[in-house]
Formats: structure tokens, sequence, C-alpha cells
């Protein structure tokens, strides 16, 4: 069974102000106080027509951050595409709070993660990729386990397997 994430989370009140403008973007709450936004084909539509980046320009976003193991190849093009039509959006949301872009693809156990986060208008991690990337976004945005599992399971990001499911809980 496939999964496919490719969203902005954040604290939930960052989340939500800084999605306001941005229609169609609904929030989804998360587990741990945070937020998330998929990104959806029709709000990719949006940020690629009504926002600009300096990061828009670059060819290759990783230079050399690409892993060897072909195994990431999905969630690094998913991420390579997303990242320069949501750094804007995020820049400027991070002034508020830590806010991260993150994307995950896998099909029958093999796939990867890739992450970025913002705080102050500024990179604080990544880009990454592997099979923990997101965990490491998570914690950067305050995320703390208290029990079995990861990152991934307290805020509950195993919910849905598509990105567009995420729609079903919007509000």
């Amino acid at each position: 069974m496939a999964y496919v994430l490719e969203a902005v989370i954040g604290l939930e009140p960052v989340i939500r102000s800084s999605s306001a403008a941005l229609r169609p973007a609904d929030s989804v709450v998360l587990g741990a106080g945070l937020a998330l936004v998929p990104l959806i084909p029709e709000l990719i539509k949006k940020l690629r027509t009504g926002f600009k980046s300096e990061f828009a320009a670059q060819s290759s976003y990783f230079g050399g951050l690409a892993p060897e193991d072909d195994d990431f190849e999905g969630a690094i093009d998913r991420f390579e595409k997303v990242v320069p039509l949501v750094t804007p959006w995020c820049e400027c949301a991070s002034h508020q709070g830590a806010i991260a872009c993150v994307t995950a693809e896998y099909w029958a156990g093999r796939g990867g993660q890739a992450a970025m986060v913002w705080l102050g208008g500024h990179i604080i991690l990544g880009p990454i990729v592997g099979d923990m990337a997101i965990n490491e976004a998570l914690r950067h945005l305050g995320v703390v386990v208290t029990k079995a599992g990861d990152g991934f399971d307290t805020v509950g990001l195993a919910r849905h397997r598509a990105t567009e499911e995420w729609l079903d809980d919007a509000g």
C-alpha cells in the first residue's frame, strides 16, 4: 500500500494564521499542538502563480545531498518541486514560529522522506533526506516523544495514506 505526503506543518496558530490568505489551503489539526496544510494540486497552482522565490530559479536544490539509495528518489522529486513554491510562505510564516515542509513517498516498504524547517525567516534544518527526515523536522517543531513510537506517530501522520485524504479532516 502506498503512502504519499506533501505538506507544510507548524504550530497550529502559525499554520492557521499563515494559511488564511492561501485559499484553498485548509489546515488540519495534528497532535502535539501542530497543524498541517496538505499541498494539494489547487494550492500548488496558487503558489506557483501567486508567489515568487529566489529559490525557484535554482535547478537543483539539493546539490550533493541526494542519497546513494534510489529508494528516496520519489520523495526527493516531490520535495524539489514543492520547496521553491512554499519557500516565500514558510519564510514569512516562520517569523511567528518554526514551520516545516515535508514530503514522503513509500510503496511496498520502499521509499523515503525529505524535510526542511524555517524559523525567523531562515532555514534552520535541511534540506534533509532519509528515513527519519520528518521526525527530525518534527523535533525542530517542538514535538517530544513520550511513549513508544516516534514523532510521526505522536502527531498522527499515519492517519491518512495520501495527501488529498487530509482534506477529510480539514476545518
